[in-house]
């Protein structure tokens, strides 16, 4: 791997205070991760019933910061609250706050107007955006690093290039019509469909500020305090702008579409299918990403997502909600996968 930039990963240390490679554990970490948090999409889609993209982000993000407080609770201390800056609380914590929530909402917005792979290449281009800001920044980037990320890219773009035929379910509020299934591409969805796609690519630049901010809250941080924080003050952002925007009917109810807790319905695709984002998804994704911030730098942990559509795509195949992808995408596949390879391998001695 080499020497670390600022924004590098924390080297692990022995007793006798040399740095170690990377545990077998963070490698693990990294795959169960991204195996956990591509299956988000698959979720997204299944989850029917007229709801809008923002109560569904809404949803998710209430349900973990649910789940998490029982955990998070034991550790509110003095301690805790002491290991921040004042200016770590007031004004990073509610900026990676601001900036989750952005991730979220545009993704699951993006997911509305294209395909599930596109939606997913859209929103992963943080590696790219954090290597140039850091050459901007006169700072050096690790060989592997950057290769890694630009071949992941480079076989996400083949992938997204791909003639597509993913139908997307059209979704009813009220009276309205909001999606009607057409077929989407990659660049058709960047520069010229509607501004939701374009919202789901610049999720990619507040990803690479949310990592990098992530990597050092959560050293200071207990990790369920850190999430709980992030989650809470990120869905009352998300549900303060659907009810401002109006863009959405919302009530304070658990009817199953409009219910700010519709998602305790005991139907299939609301509790059961909720509890699998919360607890495989975000637990296990979302959360596990953070925790390997310990081992890994957030470039390599965003070209490690770049792996996600293609994973993302099978699991779609299986769940019936997306066609099996062609050839072209196969082989993009391989260049994301191998670059995600030389990513990981950056971070290990």
């Amino acid at each position: 791997g080499g020497e670390t930039t600022d924004l590098g990963a924390p080297k692990t240390k022995t007793e006798d205070g040399n740095s170690s490679s990377v545990p077998m554990f963070g490698i693990l970490l990294v795959l169960f991760a991204t195996f956990s948090q591509a299956s988000i999409g698959v979720a997204l889609r299944l989850q029917a019933g007229g709801v809008g993209p923002l109560m569904k982000c809404y949803w998710r993000q209430q349900a973990t910061a649910a789940c998490l407080f029982p955990l998070a609770l034991p550790k509110f201390t003095a301690k805790q609250f002491q290991a921040l800056s004042k200016k770590e609380w007031l004004f990073d914590l509610p900026l990676i706050s601001v900036c989750y929530a952005f991730i979220t909402a545009g993704f699951v917005i993006g997911l509305d107007e294209t395909s599930l792979a596109n939606a997913y290449i859209l929103s992963s281009l943080s590696s790219i955006i954090i290597i140039v800001v850091t050459l901007l920044l006169g700072k050096p980037v690790m060989k592997l690093e950057a290769l890694g990320s630009l071949v992941a890219l480079a076989g996400g773009v083949v992938c997204a290039m791909a003639p597509d035929h993913d139908q997307h379910p059209k979704r009813v509020v009220g009276n309205n019509d909001v999606n009607n299934g057409s077929k989407t591409s990659f660049t058709g969805d960047l520069f010229v469909s509607p501004p939701a796609s374009r919202i789901c690519f610049a999720t990619s630049f507040t990803a690479a500020a949310y990592l990098i901010i992530a990597q050092r809250l959560r050293a200071k941080l207990d990790m369920s305090v850190f999430m709980f924080l992030m989650y809470t003050i990120s869905s009352l952002l998300v549900l303060s702008f659907i009810i401002l925007n109006q863009t959405e009917p919302v009530s304070l109810s658990f009817h199953p579409v409009h219910g700010i807790f519709g998602w305790m319905n005991p139907m299939l695709d609301r509790l059961p299918l909720e509890l699998w984002m919360v607890l495989v998804c975000n637990f296990v994704g979302g959360i596990g990403f953070v925790e390997a911030l310990k081992y890994f730098s957030p470039v390599v942990i965003s070209v490690v997502m770049l792996a996600e559509p293609a994973i993302a795509m099978l699991e779609g195949v299986v769940a019936g909600v997306s066609p099996l992808p062609e050839i072209q995408t196969w082989v993009g596949d391989v260049f994301v996968i191998l670059g995600s390879v030389l990513a990981i391998l950056s971070g290990i001695k």
